[in-house]
C-alpha cells in the first residue's frame, strides 16, 4: 500500500510537471469525524481533530484542476452506551486525488468544487474508554492496526472525498472537504461488538501556496 500511494503521487506529479503548470502549498484545519457502527447499540458522535500536510495543485486546462497532495489526518469517533463511553482515535497518512472545477469571480477570487478517491494508511492512534470499562478495550492504549481476532482497526481505509473552495490570487485558500469512507474499518476483533464500521469525515483547512 505504501508503495501505491507513493505510486499515485509520484505519477501525478510527474504529469503535472510535465504537462501542466503546477503549484504547491501547505495546509492545516479541523476535522469533525466520526466511525458508524452497523451493531451494538452505541449513539455515535463527532470527534474533534486535525488535519496538515502538503498540496499539488495541476492546472489542465483554465476550467479544470488535479489536486493531490500527502496530509496527516486525525479521525475516528465516540460512542455512548449504557455501559460506558469509548473514543477511538487513529491517525491516517493520506493521498487524496480530486478533479476540480473553477469558477473564476474575478481575476484575483476563484472558487472550485470537485470530487474523487482517497487512500489513508494507519500511522498511529489511541483508544480510551471512560465511565464502566467496556470490557473489550483497555483503557488509554495504542491501537493495535491489522485484521485478525487481535487488532482493533484495518489499516487501510479508502473512500471517496467531495470539496468545495475558495483561492485568493493564487496565494491563500480556503477549502472544505467531506470524505466518505466506503471500505470496512473493523477487524475480526472489533466487528464482535460494533459489527461493520465505516468512516465519516468533514474538514475545514487553510492552504498556503509558494
Amino acid at each position: 500500500m505504501r508503495k501505491l500511494i507513493t505510486g499515485m503521487l509520484f505519477l501525478t506529479l510527474s504529469v503535472g510537471f510535465v504537462s501542466a503548470q503546477t503549484q504547491f502549498g501547505i495546509k492545516g484545519g479541523y476535522n469533525a469525524s466520526k466511525l458508524v457502527a452497523e451493531k451494538g447499540g452505541y449513539t455515535s458522535k463527532n470527534l474533534s481533530s486535525f488535519n496538515a500536510g502538503v498540496v499539488a495543485d495541476i492546472d489542465l486546462a483554465p476550467a479544470l484542476t488535479v489536486r493531490t497532495g500527502l496530509e496527516i489526518a486525525g479521525k475516528g469517533g465516540k460512542y455512548e452506551s449504557n455501559v460506558g463511553n469509548l473514543e477511538i482515535k487513529p491517525l491516517y497518512l493520506e493521498v487524496p486525488f480530486t478533479l476540480n472545477v473553477n469558477f473564476p469571480i474575478s481575476q484575483a477570487v476563484k472558487v472550485y468544487a470537485g470530487a474523487g478517491p482517497y487512500v489513508g494508511v494507519g500511522i498511529g492512534g489511541k483508544i480510551k474508554t471512560s465511565g464502566t470499562p467496556l470490557g473489550i478495550f483497555n483503557d488509554n492504549v495504542d491501537i493495535n492496526w491489522g485484521s485478525d481476532n487481535k487488532s482493533h482497526l484495518k489499516r487501510v481505509e479508502s473512500g471517496l472525498n467531495v470539496g468545495a473552495g475558495l483561492k485568493f490570487n493564487k496565494r491563500v485558500g480556503l477549502h472544505v472537504q467531506y470524505e466518505l469512507g466506503l471500505t470496512d474499518n473493523a477487524t475480526d476483533f472489533s466487528k464482535t461488538a460494533f459489527g461493520k464500521m465505516t468512516g465519516r469525515n468533514l474538514g475545514v483547512s487553510g492552504i498556503v501556496y509558494f
